[in-house]
């Protein structure tokens, strides 16, 4: 195999985990999904059954990692990346295929930089293709995947505005968004991140709803993989086993 590495930004040519890299040996089409991660200070708090956000969070990026990797086309074609926003945005991890992606154990902490967030994950993406293109390599509409309690109190000014571009970047094809909720969950914040696809939802509070999102999301990567190359046109799994409507 030959990898090119791929820097989202100049931070991540001298961090090593926030480098991204293509295997230059693999002539399948890309399915890239960010997972864009509420780190903050609220996802330290525990659940009914004495479980914190943070804890099931790092056990869910695991859980998909395992998933994907059972899977030989999802295997060769999605690629994840992590970016997180607790105080601070920052790159965990480039996009890399499935046996490079090994993101470091989230903790949480500080504010809800839900703008910074959002409009990082548009030039992260917009790099990454620039990437793709570079090297010749076919990819589909790159999802984003936001999980987050939707702290208003924790929240930066103008987050409104990072919305709207999200919006404007699914409406015109560019990107596909998934907004998923955690209690304590701010409900008014929450409807207005709803995605074209998909309507913003709330995690049910269980231990294991968050496990289940993420077997949710590598199942409708699976599906989108097998698709290849048919944009956000994919029919997903439901989510009532484990999320509620707003």
């Amino acid at each position: 195999m030959s990898y090119e590495p791929v820097y989202a930004d100049d931070s991540a040519r001298f961090n090593e985990r926030a480098r991204g890299y293509i295997d230059r040996s693999n002539p399948e089409i890309r399915c890239p999904c960010l997972l864009l991660l509420d780190t903050s200070g609220s996802m330290q708090s525990e659940d009914t059954y004495g479980k914190s956000a943070i804890s099931k969070l790092n056990e869910g990026l695991l859980t998909i990692k395992r998933a994907i990797e059972q899977d030989s086309t999802a295997r060769d074609r999605v690629e994840l990346a992590v970016i997180t926003f607790g105080g601070s945005v920052e790159i965990v991890s480039g996009f890399r295929p499935v046996d490079k992606f090994n993101p470091e154990c989230l903790t949480a902490s500080g504010g809800t930089p839900l703008r910074q967030a959002l409009r990082k994950a548009i030039e992260f993406l917009r790099r990454q293709k620039d990437a793709y293109q570079k090297e010749g390599k076919p990819y589909d509409r790159p999802w984003i995947f936001l999980l987050t309690d939707a702290d208003r109190k924790g929240m930066d000014h103008g987050w409104e505005s990072a919305v709207a571009e999200i919006r404007q970047q699914e409406a015109g094809g560019h990107l596909v968004f998934f907004p998923f909720g955690i209690e304590p969950a701010d409900r008014s914040v929450l409807q207005q991140l709803d995605g074209e696809h998909v309507k913003a939802c709330i995690l049910k509070d269980n231990p294991g709803s968050i496990a289940e999102l993420f077997k949710w999301l590598s199942n409708s990567l699976s599906r989108k993989s097998q698709a290849g190359g048919r944009g956000g046109q994919v029919s997903l799994p439901s989510t009532d086993s484990f999320t509620v409507p707003i």
